[in-house]
């Protein structure tokens, strides 16, 4: 039995061909994250993780130090991940993520 996302205020959830796909719906503030979105962000993992009808779940890529502050995903299907609480940098990993690009 798939899960019920539609009680989340600001985020899109579609799950298809066992993936989910989790958006910030918050089109009027540019997708600022507020206190009621940080609160779903906390929860939303614990719902998918219980969700049978999302597949297998893999870690994507582990940073060397410090914290993931946001992402992009470029043409070329690399992930950008801007890191704090550490080294303070951009980092870019290939789309197979299997190493640093």
């Amino acid at each position: 039995m798939a899960t019920d996302y539609s009680d989340y205020e600001f985020l899109k959830v579609e799950v298809a061909e066992r993936v989910a796909t989790i958006t910030i719906n918050r089109p009027d503030s540019l997708n600022a994250v507020n206190n009621v979105v940080h609160h779903e962000l906390e929860q939303i993992w614990i719902d998918v993780r219980a969700d049978r009808t999302v597949g297998e779940r893999r870690l994507f890529a582990r940073l060397p130090e410090g914290m993931p502050d946001g992402l992009t995903v470029d043409v070329e299907g690399g992930v950008w991940v801007a890191v704090v609480a550490g080294p303070g940098e951009v980092v870019r990993f290939k789309s197979d993520r299997s190493s640093l690009a």
